[in-house]
């Protein structure tokens, strides 16, 4: 593992991932370990300026690689398991609408209160947009172009 790029990678730099993999993924919680003087406001751009760095990537990789072999899960099993409580939120919301209930879909109502709450499909929808990378920012190229305007006044 230590190659010419890992030598030239800091320690801070390397806490700083180490951090990442640690604190779930909270790239801002993260920088802040690594350079606890930065402003907190800075630290998520702070983050994203180490990836600009190859040897820093490569260490990354290597850890987010070892992050990969280490769970017994994949991604996919994992959104479908989120997915199936977002489905039983979404049928506990349907009964409650419902006017008329029988003694069966009251029984039913209340154990599904019991088990699925608001805040935990809320969360549930954010791990699922977390892993399919809806929060990540993208490189976006802006090209500008200048416009005249000119106006008669009579």
């Amino acid at each position: 593992m230590e190659t010419a790029i890992y030598k030239r990678l800091t320690d801070r730099q390397r806490l700083v991932i180490d951090e990442y993999f640690n604190n779930g993924f909270k790239k801002k919680e993260a920088y802040l370990v690594g350079y606890p003087s930065c402003k907190p406001s800075s630290a998520y751009v702070g983050f994203t300026q180490l990836l600009y760095k190859d040897y820093v990537v490569e260490y990354y990789n290597t850890k987010y690689q070892e992050f990969k072999d280490s769970l017994s899960v994949t991604k996919i099993e994992i959104v479908s398991s989120l997915k199936k409580q977002i489905d039983l939120f979404d049928a506990m919301i349907e009964l409650s609408l419902k006017d008329n209930m029988t003694e069966k879909e009251a029984l039913k109502l209340s154990r599904l209160k019991d088990i699925v709450r608001g805040q935990d499909i809320m969360k549930a929808r954010e791990m699922i947009c977390r892993i399919m990378g809806v929060f990540e920012a993208e490189k976006v190229e802006i090209k500008s172009k200048t416009y005249s305007i000119g106006f008669d006044v009579d």
